[in-house]
């Protein structure tokens, strides 16, 4: 019996991977590393230590700078600007609503936990969630299965007691390591490791129902 469902946080209930790329773009060149080659779409999923990390060690440079990056990063992340280019994935607050009426409700993230509480009181979120486990609540983040274990842990659950929803390779990843049903949420669904595919997030009820 399904008594949870765990939510991915960027490309799920919030949109910020346009801001968040132009934050990691800003950083890179503050430190005088070029952009224009790098292929920012492979880090979907990534925390943003992960992606300095990458960037770094792609180009050849002193790994000590990776630490630099992600202050500059978090700098630029903690600004007012930035929460106000962040926007809510279509229909959420309905989707979420409805479902607490019957689930309980968990966010696992690779973002901070001062960005994500942040933005989860900003939008009016928060309530929703029974349990919330950021990238500081993890030695190992996605797509190592820590994070949603430890959530797993926290709400007392088995891993065939929960629905995961993630909208990255690095998710599905995690959720399925993990052993837990895992649906993909994406308008052009391409990650064949996920147990149900969704584009758009109203559809989480006809999944719900089928496997129930």
């Amino acid at each position: 019996m399904i008594k949870a469902i765990l939510f991915d946080l960027d490309g799920v209930i919030i949109n910020s991977e346009n801001a968040y790329s132009k934050a990691q773009k800003e950083t890179c060149i503050e430190y005088g590393i070029n952009t224009n080659n790098i292929n920012w779409g492979v880090f979907k999923g990534m925390s943003s230590i992960n992606i300095f990390r990458s960037i770094v060690q792609n180009n050849n440079l002193n790994i000590q700078i990776v630490d630099k990056l992600e202050k500059s990063f978090i700098t630029i992340i903690n600004s007012d600007s930035f929460y106000e280019n962040i926007e809510i994935m279509a229909n959420v607050h309905k989707t979420l609503e409805s479902l607490k009426q019957k689930y309980r409700l968990a966010l696992v993230t690779s973002s901070s936990k001062e960005f994500v509480y942040e933005i989860l009181k900003e939008k009016g979120l928060i309530h929703y969630f029974e349990k919330i486990v950021t990238k500081d609540d993890c030695k190992l983040l996605k797509p190592d299965p820590q994070p949603y274990l430890n959530c797993l842990e926290q709400l007392n659950l088995s891993n065939n007691e929960v629905v995961v929803i993630e909208d990255s390779e690095y998710g599905v990843c995690s959720a399925k390591s993990a052993n837990m049903f895992c649906i993909e949420f994406n308008e052009n669904p391409n990650h064949c490791n996920a147990d149900a595919q969704i584009k758009i997030i109203e559809d989480v009820f006809d999944v719900l129902q089928q496997i129930s």
